[in-house]
This record gives structure tokens, sequence and C-alpha cells, in this order.
């Protein structure tokens, strides 16, 4: 959920300076981009938007890097404010935004406090054009609509994310509100299609062209063992970074077998991995452990035991299913 901050003006000066060095690291997808996406919140800060399925640092996130590939796949010279579970102050964020080059920012939240819908926020100084066209994506994927508004603090944006993105035009996407069962469960099974919406309704909008994502099958060797061919596959399956790697896990008798593992030395956890523990209703955390594993092998229908053997009937059928195309 996006909250008011308060104008940091003072130390704008030493933002700014950061920000020419934060933004050397930013990958540009070769260009200037047109269009930067915000994942909110993240790190220490987990946002407003929390319940037994997610904290909302993560899943705008997830649903952030699915739309940040999609539009590198588009050919959108595209940007992205974090990859990873990383905290940003209001004045680093707005500033990363502001100094981009983009024309547009998405910024991606997931709303609290006892209503139900979707809502799209834009400055007080543009037409709503663009956050009507997210919206109307938004309802066409099968997701209720609550209101498309501006907020206005004095003469001014009530949001930082407006009053603090300089030339940028900024949309707030809040796609749901956490504490809602039927907002809930729908981005529970439904995030993927309500992170596609956007890309297809910011294409339309801004008249560059689209093609819906093609489900290309990757021929995996059924062969038990969870290396890099398999990860990747996996990856792209959950729409998370595809680097053949699950990085961030600890050394234990979880992830010994598991020949396309990162241990440490920063034990952060995997994007991949909480995402799909989201999905299979283990505990977030991104750590490979016997809970984990347990909850995998019953949602694939495997025997339950809490182990990856080297091969695994377990990663047999993440195999098949990847395949096939069945995964998720």
């Amino acid at each position: 959920m996006e909250r008011k901050r308060l104008n940091k003006s003072k130390i704008r000066h030493s933002i700014e300076c950061l920000v020419i060095n934060l933004w050397k690291g930013v990958d540009l997808n070769g260009a200037i981009p047109i269009l930067i996406i915000d994942p909110g919140h993240g790190g220490k800060d987990p946002g407003g938007g929390i319940n037994k399925y997610w904290k909302e640092k993560d899943m705008v996130l997830d649903i952030s890097l699915y739309q940040y590939n999609r539009f590198k796949d588009l050919g959108v010279p595209i940007a992205i404010t974090r990859t990873t579970d990383k905290y940003l102050d209001s004045g680093t964020r707005s500033a990363i935004v502001r100094n981009s080059g983009a024309k547009d920012c998405i910024s991606n939240h997931i709303n609290s406090g006892g209503g139900q819908g979707a809502e799209m926020i834009h400055s007080i100084f543009n037409d709503g054009k663009m956050a009507q066209a997210i919206a109307d994506g938004l309802k066409e994927a099968g997701q209720n609509v609550r209101r498309v508004f501006t907020r206005k603090s004095g003469s001014g944006d009530y949001y930082y994310m407006h009053r603090e993105t300089g030339n940028v035009s900024t949309t707030i996407v809040e796609y749901g509100f956490a504490d809602n069962k039927t907002d809930t469960d729908r981005i529970r099974k439904h995030w993927k299609k309500y992170a596609e919406s956007v890309v297809r309704s910011y294409c339309e909008y801004r008249g560059h062209k689209y093609s819906a994502p093609g489900k290309p099958l990757p021929g995996l060797v059924i062969d038990g063992r969870l290396g890099k061919n398999t990860t990747i596959a996996w990856q792209k399956a959950m729409g998370t970074p595809a680097d053949g790697i699950i990085s961030g896990q600890y050394r234990n008798s979880s992830t010994k077998p598991i020949l396309s593992v990162d241990f440490g030395p920063e034990y952060t956890g995997s994007i991949l991995i909480k995402a799909w523990q989201r999905k299979i209703g283990a505990k977030p955390d991104g750590f490979i452990g016997p809970e984990t594993i347990r909850k995998s092998q019953k949602y694939l229908g495997t025997p339950v035991d809490g182990e990856i053997w080297n091969p695994s009937a377990m990663v047999k059928e993440l195999q098949r299913r990847l395949n096939k195309g069945t995964l998720v």
C-alpha cells in the first residue's frame, strides 16, 4: 500500500549523487527506458498489504519481475527499481524513477484497509488515461476494479511517487486488498494473469506491438536431478528471473543433492523458491528445507518424506509437468 511521505528536500542533493551510482547497476535492456517498473516497499519495509499467504513486498516483486521480463520479450525499453528484496527509502526510490529517462512508471502495490478490488491512482496533473487503460485491462482479466482516482495535498499530489518523480508519469496500481478474502483468493490464483493484463494495456495505450506469451515447452530429460536446465524451466514457469541458479541457500541435507544450488555467502533465499512456496502454501522464506520439500511432494503427488534424493521422484514429476506446461 502506497504511503504519504514527508518531503526530504534538504537531503535531495546527496540522494541525487547516490542515485547516479545506483542507476549504473540497473538493467536498461540496452536502451534508455520508456517505462520503469517499481515494486513497492522491500527489505525492512514489508508494506501494509500483508496476510498469511504473502508480504506485500514479495508479491509485488513477483508481479514486477514478471512484467519486466515480458516487456523485455516484447522489445519495450524497460527498467526496474529493484530486482531483489532490497529496501529503498522514498527519496532514493523517487530519484531512481526521476533520473531514469523513462516516460512512464508503474508502481505496483497490494492494498489493505477493508476494501475490495483494484485501484489505480494517477497524478492530479495528468488526464488519467493510462490509469484507466490499466483498470480496463484488469477488469477484462477478471478482477473487480474499485476506482481510478487522484488525491491532493494542498495544491499538489498526496503520494510522493507522484510528487517527487519529476517528468515521469507515475501510475500506482493496487491489485486488490490483502485483508479481503475474494481479492486474496483471486490474486493467489491469477496474479500472473493480472500482471499480464497490465503489460497488454500499457502496450496498447502507448502503441507498442503486443503478443500474448507463448508457452514453449522445455523438453527436459526426465532424470530426477535438479540441475541448471530444470531450474531455468522452473523459473520461467514461475515468472522469476531465469538464470538456472537456486541462490542464497544454506548447506544442509536438503540442499546438497541439488545441482543448481548456490550456497551463501549472503543467505537471502531464492526468489524462485519464495514464489514456489506461495504456490504450494509453504512459509515463503526462500529457503529449501523439509517443510517445503514435503509440501512440494504433496503438491506434485509423489511420496512424502521431506527429502530430495538424487535422482528424486519429486524432481521427475516436476520435470514431467514442466515439459507438459501444467506445473502452475
